[in-house]
């Protein structure tokens, strides 16, 4: 495990040199050393320190608290005060900026390893809680979206259903060359489209009707990838590395084939008709709770071994912000009213007790990886 990086501001270059050796000695790992607030600053996002010791009365026009608040506000690192003046003015700026605590010089070498230990524990803490609460908050809301759709989805087939039952029996009794059976067989197209989205949400909300079978991943998408080649633009290569040993997983094929349909399209979309490569992958291996709660509602799901289907492209790439949103119903960065793909990706795999990771930078193409849970064959 990494030591905890530590940076020093203090404007006494003795005093700096022995907080870095005392600090170095406990095993901890001193990033810098600097007797100006804005130095530091310039500092802090090469050097990621996990904790700031900062004196109060530093070098330069900028103080010990007004960099803190700099510090908390651009990048939320734990501060903890250095000072040899504990006035009651002092300790209200002090707090004032969110410091974890202060100590007044001198202090022994276990009061300040104390000190050190309690601020990046409550930091780690803060953070931990953070993490959750996002993952919560999350949850929370795609369960609420998982509701409203499947609810809407539900009633929505139900009356197209029956306007598809009423338009049959009235085509029955006329003959089709006529001007009327011309109207309603256009009508009938427009309800089965409306229909089939009415399923989409369905399966957006993990409510579709699946026919799960055991299946050997890279046979089945080897069926499934002439339509699916069809998709792509000259331009545009696609490589397929498979593993031809795989254990099975349980899995709707027409499902998979619709989840696999997305992801290309997805791909082909974000490469924007240029020339570029999209890699289709498939593998097995043992996620445990890193690489499962980095994903998507994985957090939820056991650890073991998960059959992996990726697709990678060479395009545009996404920023954090629209990784958060792409899986969000109707959200598309391309076209006003696309989006379901990525949603019903979402639906179907958590329906197939599954998850996605995303791996995405702007400028350097994506990665989506989707997870399935081995088929475990029980005994008779």
């Amino acid at each position: 495990m990494a030591k905890p990086g530590i940076m020093i501001v203090e404007d006494e270059s003795l005093v700096g040199l022995d907080l870095q050796n005392r600090l170095n000695d406990m095993g901890f790992r001193v990033t810098s050393v600097h007797a100006e607030a804005q130095l530091a600053l310039n500092s802090i996002s090469s050097e990621k320190p996990e904790l700031i010791l900062m004196d109060i009365q530093l070098r330069g026009s900028m103080d010990g608290i007004d960099a803190a608040r700099t510090i908390q506000n651009r990048y939320g690192i734990p501060v903890l005060f250095l000072t040899a003046f504990a006035d009651s003015e002092v300790l209200n700026r002090a707090r004032e900026v969110g410091a974890y605590r202060y100590m007044v010089k001198p202090f022994s070498t276990e009061e300040l390893r104390g000190m050190v230990e309690i601020a990046l524990s409550k930091h780690r803490l803060e953070k931990e809680h953070k993490q959750l609460d996002e993952r919560l908050l999350r949850a929370q809301k795609y369960e609420s979206l998982r509701l409203m759709a499947g609810g809407i989805a539900h009633r929505f087939n139900n009356s197209m259903q029956v306007v598809l039952g009423n338009l049959s029996l009235v085509m029955q009794d006329l003959p089709e060359g006529t001007e009327l059976y011309s109207t309603l067989k256009n009508v009938e197209k427009g309800a089965t489209a409306a229909a089939l989205l009415g399923e989409q949400l369905l399966a957006c909300s993990g409510r579709g009707f699946y026919q799960l079978r055991e299946i050997d991943l890279t046979a089945s998408i080897k069926k499934t990838m002439y339509p699916i080649e069809a998709l792509l633009p000259q331009s545009m290569e696609l490589k397929m590395e498979m593993d031809d040993d795989l254990p099975k997983v349980r899995i709707d094929i027409g499902q998979l084939e619709i989840v696999l349909t997305a992801l290309v399209t997805n791909s082909v979309e974000a490469m924007e008709e240029q020339a570029g490569t999209i890699i289709i992958k498939t593998s097995v291996g043992s996620y445990g709770k890193p690489e499962l709660t980095a994903a998507r509602k994985g957090e939820f799901l056991p650890e073991g071994p998960y059959v992996c289907l990726s697709v990678a492209d060479t395009g545009c790439g996404m920023t954090g912000e629209t990784i958060k949103k792409i899986f969000d119903p109707f959200f598309s960065t391309k076209f006003t009213g696309r989006g379901l793909g990525m949603a019903t990706t979402l639906g179907v795999i958590h329906a197939h007790n599954g998850t996605i990771r995303v791996e995405s930078e702007l400028g350097t193409g994506s990665k989506i990886e989707i997870l399935l849970p081995v088929a475990v064959t029980e005994d008779i």
